[in-house]
């Protein structure tokens, strides 16, 4: 049969189907055979006509049957943002209540210790607030504007930098939870007396009210949003304290996802706190009776958004338990569909289970092997150096490290092993043989393609030094870098022909990636507190006590490249499987890839009803 002739016996059926998909309520059972009857024009299409554009309109037709059968909840509009602040919000907030209350009372606590510390001790603001801050304050009070530090003239910039530093110290609070709270307790507790030193500090000088006045028309959102933060934390810290029922891991896995949706909903708040204080907390000469209104509202809005609202749709009965689709697992493995088109929830639920179920593998595998070889190059590099400066972290500019042999041949490296992670990443998930004769096969055949195309990625952030460029890389590149590596490992045609797909795969999706995003961002900021926390110092210092290089801040660049690339290596596999499983739903969704699957075995069946 000829194509014309395809068409024009079958036509009249395709044409009923697109007519009947145009209504709000459509009649099942025709709906269910007109499927029948197009899947089945679609496996033919698929087997005789396989480059023609009747198979693609007969593959977007099918798919438009699944696309229309979808939930609200499975599309995503700007409806699902309503939703979350109206349903979904007021639920997570009532069910973590006894969190977000801690996360209050240890706030308002180191408040009291902040000012009880500085009426007995005169020179605890100078210690916590810092000389220079202490001093500039103390020059503007002489100069009889004693709130000038709001005065910068670069609104914007000063917007972005707040909102930005604010949103860090939340993520800060929240992150930390994962050390059983402890680390959000901290947070808090250091936030809450440095706050209270701060306004005692201005009573001191009889300028108490001007500070409230001033200082509260964006703190009292901003500080609000920090405690919120806290007691996101302290749900994080409480999933791996108090696992219940559950597995240690499954009950992380539940609690992470009920504090990222704490988060999620304060983030409106760090935005309109930066606004307040870039364009309006500057304005100190506004009437009392503005600032006293603004600072009215802002309390209203987080009275009524996160205690009033949050109780009376508990009261009304519509706060039932949360429906957190996690199925608890035990050691029994569990079937990850490849191409099925899945919801954010489900994403976050198959990657943290890829990322239990493979990370002994990923340490065998992966972290051990690059990290004795990091190892073993940083020293050398590091012995043979004169150098009195270093830095070695992984996204390091070669200008940047002043060693005799410059950080070329660190990067070259660091390059090197990157590739191997992303190539071994993809063979324990693609791959049941683990042996080391299947692993050198995989990367013979893979491994200089995918070395290209970590250059392709890598070189940019050795050589651009702005953030801002940074940032862009790292919303554009995370992806595409996950489409690439992919299709180099699981696909046979040329390199360019896969290169150029993904490149195109990632602009046409990218605005898919924006949640996952959100949470590698959240990640990321976990893996940077860790980097610079203080403990490295304790760590250093131990490390400097076995004289390894006689130099101070050789032992500090050591363990920073050690630290970093341990982290780094822990986290990157996550960061795949979540781009990855976004990455198949959305080719899923575009290509009708679970329908493929399914058309496989049709009629194979002997069942008398086929299930597509």
């Amino acid at each position: 049969m000829t194509e014309t002739q395809f068409i024009e016996k079958n036509k009249v059926h395709w044409e009923q189907l697109e007519l009947l998909l145009t209504k709000e309520h459509k009649d099942a059972d025709k709906l269910s055979d007109l499927f029948v009857k197009v899947s089945s024009d679609l496996a033919y299409a698929r087997t005789y006509y396989p480059n023609r554009s009747v198979r693609l309109y007969l593959n977007n037709l099918t798919q438009s049957v699944f696309d229309s059968m979808l939930t609200d909840q499975d599309k995503f509009s700007f409806k699902q943002v309503i939703d979350f602040f109206k349903h979904v919000l007021p639920q997570e907030i009532y069910n973590s209540r006894k969190a977000l209350l801690t996360s209050l009372f240890v706030f308002l606590l180191a408040l009291a210790i902040g000012v009880v510390s500085s009426k007995y001790h005169t020179d605890f603001p100078t210690m916590i607030l810092g000389e220079d801050y202490i001093q500039m304050t103390e020059e503007n009070i002489a100069d009889g504007d004693p709130m000038a530090v709001y005065k910068d003239e670069r609104k914007v910039d000063m917007f972005f930098g707040i909102t930005t530093n604010n949103i860090r110290v939340a993520l800060l609070a929240f992150v930390l939870g994962i050390l059983g709270s402890v680390g959000t307790i901290f947070v808090l507790l250091s936030n809450g007396i440095m706050v209270g030193a701060f306004q005692y500090f201005f009573f001191t000088k009889g300028l108490f009210w001007t500070s409230f006045l001033t200082i509260w028309i964006h703190g009292t959102i901003e500080i609000s949003a920090i405690v919120l933060a806290g007691g996101a934390g302290i749900v994080l810290g409480n999933g791996l304290l108090f696992p219940k029922t559950y597995d240690r891991g499954t009950s992380m896995q539940i609690a992470a996802l009920r504090a990222l949706r704490i988060i999620l909903g304060t983030v409106p708040l760090f935005v309109i706190a930066g606004l307040l204080e870039s364009f309006v907390t500057r304005q100190t000469e506004l009437p009392t009776i503005v600032k006293v209104a603004i600072i009215a509202i802002s309390a209203l809005l987080i009275i009524t958004m996160w205690i009033i609202y949050p109780w009376y749709y508990h009261k009304m009965g519509m706060a039932n338990d949360l429906t957190y689709n996690i199925t608890p697992q035990h050691n029994s493995k569990r079937t990850i569909a490849k191409y099925q088109t899945k919801s954010f929830s489900k994403i976050f639920s198959d990657s943290f289970y890829e990322f239990r179920f493979y990370f002994s593998k990923n340490l065998g595998h992966i972290l051990l092997p690059t990290l004795a070889v990091l190892l073993v190059a940083v020293i050398v590099q590091l012995k043979i150096s004169d150098a009195d400066q270093f830095t070695v972290g992984i996204f390091t500019s070669p200008n940047m490290a002043k060693l005799n042999i410059g950080s070329l041949g660190l990067s070259i490296i660091y390059l090197a092993l990157l590739s191997y992670s992303a190539c071994i990443v993809s063979f324990i998930i693609n791959k049941e043989d683990l042996s080391l004769t299947s692993k050198l096969k995989f990367l013979k055949t893979n491994y200089i393609q995918v070395f290209a195309i970590t250059a392709v990625m890598y070189i940019p952030y050795t050589i651009i030094e702005s953030y801002n460029w940074m940032f862009f890389l790292l919303l554009f590149s995370p992806h595409f870098y996950i489409f690439a590596i992919e299709k180099i490992t699981t696909e046979q045609n040329s390199f360019w022909s896969k290169f150029s797909e993904a490149f195109q795969l990632s602009f046409t999706h990218w605005i898919k990636f924006l949640p996952i995003y959100l949470v590698a961002l959240f990640l990321s900021w976990g893996y940077m507190i860790v980097k610079f926390a203080s403990i490295l110092s304790v760590v250093v210092e131990f490390i400097s006590w076995h004289k390894i290089f006689n130099n101070f801040g050789k032992d500090t660049a050591m363990v920073e490249a050690i630290v970093s690339w341990s982290m780094f290596m822990i986290l990157a596999p996550l960061f795949y499987y979540l781009f990855k499983n976004q990455y198949y739903s959305a080719i899923t969704k575009a290509g009708s890839l679970d329908l493929r699957e399914k058309l496989k075995t049709f009629g194979k069946s002997n069942s008398v009803f086929e299930t597509i």
